[in-house]
Parts: C-alpha cells; sequence; structure tokens
C-alpha cells in the first residue's frame, strides 16, 4: 500500500513539471533548469506556467487603434476607422481576425482562412468558390486540393464531382477542359472524336448541340471549322469554299455574295461589301455604288434604297448620300439642295449663315459673297460698307481682309494694297503698322526691305531676290533658291522634289521632308507611315488598304494613296494610278488596271 502511494505521489509530481522544448507553443528560448519558456516568439504571446506561451492582453485605450476597451474582460469592443476588434484586445485592418499584431492579422476566426503575404486578408471557407476544398492556396485565395470524390478545374480552380472540368457552380460542372466536351445526360467530360469533334455541349449525349469557338454545324449537325469552307488551315483561314461560294476579303468566311468583305460564318450572308460596294438587304448582294447617283457613296440599302452611306458621307432626304450635312437632294455626293434655312455655298456645304460661300468644319463662316463681311459676333454675314469695306471676317473691328486688301494691325482696319508702295500685295503690317509682316498667297516677303515680290511658290527671299522658305506644296531649291512644287512628280529629273519640304546645297537630293514622309538613302521621301508590313532591312513590303484610304506601293516613294482599292503596287513615277501588280483575285489589263479574274466571278 505504500509502494502504491508513493508511486501516485511520483506520478502527480512528474506532471506537475514545467515541460520546454523550444519551437513549440510559440517559445523560442527555455530555462534548461526550470524547464520554462522565458521568450516567446511574438509580442503578444508571454511565457505561462507549463512551459509555454500564452496570449497577453494588449487593450488600452488609443493603444493600437483602439478607441473603447471592454472594463471586465480587458478586450477592445471598437477600433478606429478600417479597423477591427480581435479577439486578444487588439484591432486589426481585418475583418474576422482573432489574432494581430500591430493591425496585421496572424491567424482568422474559426472556418477563415489567412490569405495573402504582404496585404492579408480572411476569406470564410465556406464561400461558393472553396466549396469540397481540403486545401487553400494562402497567396491568392483559391483552392489547391479537392476533398475526396472532387477533381479541381483547370480554369477556375473550383471542385467538382466531374473529372476535366474547367468550370463548375456548387460542384456542378458547367464546361469541360479543352478537348472534352458536357454530356448533361451523364454529369461528365468526355473526350471530343467522332460524331463529337470539337463539341461542347451534349445535352442527350447523343448528338451535339453546341460547337466549340469558331466552329459551325454542318447539315449533320457535326461541328466543322469555317462553314462552306473547302480548303482551311490551322487557324481557321480558309483558303478556297465550297462551289458558289466566295471567300470574303478577311478570308474568315464565306458567303454566297462576291465583293464581300465580311460575311456571317454560320449562315454565309454577306454582312459588310468591299470598298466600292454597298450591300442590298433586299437580294443580299454587293453591288457598286459607283454606277448610278442613287448609290454614289452608300453603304448599305434595304429594298433597293440607300438607307446608310459609307463614313464622312450622311443620308440626306432623297435617300441619297452627300459629304455634306443638312443636304436635302445631292448627285454623285455633292450637294445640290439644302434642307429648310439652310444655304447652299460654293463649296456645296450647307450652311445656316445667310449669303456665306464657304464653311469649316466647325460650321463657322470662312468666306461671305461679294460685298459682305462675316460678323463673329452675331454669326452672320453683313453688308461691307464704310470702314468694313475691304474687311473679309471681323466684330467691332476687321480680324482679316478680303483680296486686294491688308489688315492695318494699329485700327484693325482693311486698307487697299493695290497700288505701289511698301503695303503692295501685303495682307498684314506689324504691329505698328511701318513695313508689311506678310505677303498674299503668290507674293514674297523681303527679309530687308519688307516688301512684297511675286515668286512662284516662295514665302520669303532675301537680299539677292533668292527664295529662302517655300509655301506648302513647294520645296526649296536650296541651290538655285526656286520653289518647285513637291505634290505631283513632273519629270525623272525632278523627282526629288516629290513630298521634299527642302534640297541639300547641291540640288542633288533631298535633305528635308514634309511631315508623314521619311528620307531614303537615295534622297528621296518615301511614306512609312501606312506601310503595314516590311522586311528585315526595314523595307516596306505592303500598304495599307481598307475601306477608306487604299494605297499602292512604290518602290521609290512607298505609300502612293490610289484611288482603286485592288492595285497592291504602282511603279511609274509620272503616273502613279498605273497598276503594276494587283491583289489576289485580279490581274492588270488593259490600260494597266486590275481586272477581277473571270474564275472568281
Amino acid at each position: 500500500m505504500l509502494i502504491y502511494f508513493i508511486i501516485l505521489i511520483f506520478i502527480k509530481f512528474c506532471l506537475l513539471i514545467p515541460s520546454c522544448k523550444e519551437g513549440e507553443k510559440n517559445c523560442i528560448f527555455c530555462n534548461p533548469i526550470t524547464k520554462l519558456c522565458v521568450e516567446c516568439d511574438k509580442d503578444i504571446y508571454s511565457p505561462d506556467e507549463n512551459g509555454g506561451c500564452k496570449l497577453k492582453s494588449q487593450c488600452k485605450l488609443g493603444h493600437n487603434s483602439c478607441l473603447q476597451c471592454a472594463p471586465n474582460e480587458n478586450i477592445c469592443v471598437n477600433c478606429d476607422l478600417g479597423f477591427y476588434p480581435d479577439k486578444i484586445g487588439g484591432c486589426s485592418y481585418t475583418v474576422h481576425c482573432s489574432i494581430s499584431y500591430k493591425g496585421t492579422c496572424l491567424k482568422c476566426d474559426d472556418d477563415y482562412v489567412l490569405i495573402g503575404k504582404e496585404v492579408t486578408y480572411c476569406k470564410s471557407i465556406n464561400t461558393e468558390d472553396l466549396k469540397n476544398c481540403k486545401e487553400v492556396n494562402t497567396v491568392n485565395g483559391l483552392c489547391k486540393n479537392c476533398t475526396e470524390g472532387y477533381y479541381l478545374n483547370s480554369l477556375d480552380k473550383k471542385c467538382s464531382k466531374t473529372e476535366n472540368c474547367s468550370e463548375s457552380l456548387y460542384g456542378i460542372c458547367n464546361k469541360c477542359s479543352n478537348g472534352y466536351y458536357l454530356d448533361k445526360r451523364e454529369e461528365k467530360c468526355k473526350i471530343q472524336n467522332g460524331t463529337f469533334n470539337h463539341c461542347k455541349l451534349s445535352i442527350n449525349g447523343e448528338i451535339c448541340d453546341e460547337c466549340d469557338n469558331d466552329y459551325y454545324f454542318d447539315e449533320e449537325k457535326k461541328c466543322i471549322g469555317i462553314n462552306f469552307c473547302a480548303i482551311g488551315n490551322s487557324e481557321y483561314n480558309c483558303k478556297k469554299c465550297f462551289d458558289g461560294y466566295y471567300l470574303s476579303e478577311f478570308k474568315d468566311s464565306c458567303t454566297k455574295t462576291p465583293n464581300c468583305y465580311e460575311g456571317n460564318k454560320k449562315i454565309g450572308v454577306c454582312m459588310k461589301c468591299n470598298g466600292g460596294f454597298y450591300i442590298d438587304f433586299k437580294d443580299g448582294k454587293c453591288k457598286s455604288n459607283k454606277e448610278h447617283d442613287e448609290f454614289s457613296f452608300c453603304n448599305t440599302a434595304d429594298n433597293g434604297v440607300c438607307n446608310s452611306c459609307i463614313y464622312g458621307f450622311t443620308l440626306g432626304k432623297d435617300s441619297k448620300c452627300s459629304s455634306t450635312k443638312y443636304c436635302e437632294e445631292s448627285e454623285y455626293g455633292v450637294c445640290v439642295q439644302c434642307i429648310e434655312k439652310y444655304y447652299l455655298g460654293l463649296d456645296k456645304k450647307c450652311s445656316n449663315i445667310e449669303n456665306c460661300i464657304y464653311t469649316n468644319d466647325f460650321e463657322e463662316c470662312e468666306e461671305c459673297k461679294d460685298n459682305y463681311y462675316y460678323n463673329r459676333g452675331k454669326w452672320r454675314c453683313e453688308i461691307s460698307s464704310g470702314i468694313f469695306t475691304g474687311c473679309k471676317n471681323g466684330f467691332d473691328r476687321c480680324s482679316s481682309c478680303k483680296n486686294n486688301y491688308y489688315l492695318n494691325q494699329t485700327d484693325l482696319l482693311c486698307y487697299s494694297n493695290e497700288e505701289e508702295g511698301p503695303f503692295y500685295k501685303c495682307a498684314m503690317t506689324d504691329f505698328n503698322a511701318i513695313y508689311c509682316a506678310d505677303c498674299i498667297e503668290g507674293y514674297n516677303l523681303g527679309e530687308k526691305d519688307h516688301k512684297c515680290t511675286l515668286l512662284e511658290g516662295c514665302r520669303l527671299v532675301n537680299e539677292e531676290n533668292k527664295c529662302v522658305e517655300c509655301s506648302q506644296d513647294y520645296c526649296l531649291d536650296s541651290k538655285n533658291g526656286v520653289c518647285k512644287r513637291n505634290y505631283m512628280v513632273i519629270s525623272e529629273e525632278e523627282k526629288i522634289y516629290f513630298r521634299c519640304q527642302r534640297t541639300n546645297e547641291e540640288g542633288t537630293g533631298c535633305q528635308i521632308c514634309s511631315y508623314g514622309y521619311n528620307l531614303t538613302e537615295v534622297g528621296l521621301c518615301a511614306d512609312i507611315e501606312h506601310c503595314i508590313e516590311k522586311n528585315e532591312e526595314g523595307v516596306c513590303q505592303r500598304c495599307q488598304n481598307d475601306e477608306n484610304h487604299h494605297y499602292c506601293l512604290n518602290h521609290d516613294f512607298g505609300c502612293i494613296e490610289s484611288p482603286y482599292d485592288d492595285c497592291l503596287e504602282c511603279g511609274n513615277i509620272l503616273d502613279f494610278d498605273k497598276c503594276t501588280k494587283c491583289k489576289e483575285g485580279y490581274e492588270l489589263g488593259n490600260f494597266d488596271l486590275c481586272y477581277e479574274i473571270e474564275n472568281n466571278k
């Protein structure tokens, strides 16, 4: 009996001896003699009497963002804005946090998991995307492993009962991984083969009900690539259509309509025609919008009547397209009659300003009829008389003058520039009206005498009466001091002036090109802005060609705007509208123009 009692005392005494292990129970240093922890790994813990660490209360008013402490429980019950009470008397940035340190959550409440590294938050394990999840990725908050009998989706990282599923809702698969289709009858993802090649969904498991993207049903409810395509490639581009169908400009659809730019892939109906054609929804055909006045610049028509115009044109009350807003009737895109309370100017634009002959893009009058000037303050053309006789635009004074008048910048009135003298052919004086500051178009201002002299295309001349600066559409020949036209090629010898702003001192090549053009190694100016394909040396190989602008490739000058959308290359520098290479489906014919190949018609 005594021995039994001694054994009981020994067991009880041993159980009361503290047990401390470094790295366990949040302890980082143990006293080897007392077996008690003397240092814990976080400030929120303190050593306890059992050799481990316990949470220490940290609720102090104003400490750790706490606004109110519970008097008996010594925990925080009200925190600063953006903070939430935790369960150890502090405040956390994160809601549903049970342990935090200086606002950063260290442990979440039950049924919540801590997500993130530098910025953390507590996420419920009962959310839809974590249903049936066994292990959560603590970095992104998505499921990492599913419970037994469930599979992790490759796309949305949710758990589904269905293998090879990429999307699911509450464990039910609604989309399979690539190469599989969903059999709704068996709720399984099955491999795509045979009848179900490129199938996405089968409701009864016997026929396909939905194809993969870019695939469509044929007559047997099988999924094929581009509808009505006879020969295609792996990029879903068609090379040849079935007999009776035409390849669209996009090369991704076959339609029953020639000259089609974009077709409906499923039913082979044209949705948009090539440039120069409009689609008539009455018969679904692309018809030329250049052959008849009523369809000039038309984009779509219904029952033989134009109902929309190409970009830059508006539909008038006569169902014709005009480049002018507020137009009621037009012929071949040119307005001949405006709507009520609008007036037709010499520029064929409609303006609500009576007696105006030229308007700008902001619907302001640029020039009134003879014997009228534009009063900007009243937005109308008024009769020119008295001090406003030579005025072109103005308010209480003139801001610009008519031809044969110059603007005096001291009194802002217009005076005749027809008489010989310091203001002969002058457009505007200096601010003190001592000398001429600018000449009318076609005349040039001397650098020294500030007088206007006649020199074609020149804006400024020097003492030797040689041009030093040219007007727009002219190039300065630096060697001879004259201006040459730069918007067209006149001869083989003068091609260096094409789109050039200034030549070199020897006059053998261009030195500065016009805006949008780049200088080549041989001293010519080439348009590379509209180039869409270059070789390894940076030389243009193909130019832009869309419904609004057509460019052909010229090996001297790059991309040249062409009136023909079927020409790819033009090589004659003296006649850019003569084609040397046509686009696919066309061939060169008479007058160096492109004609559609008979087999494609």
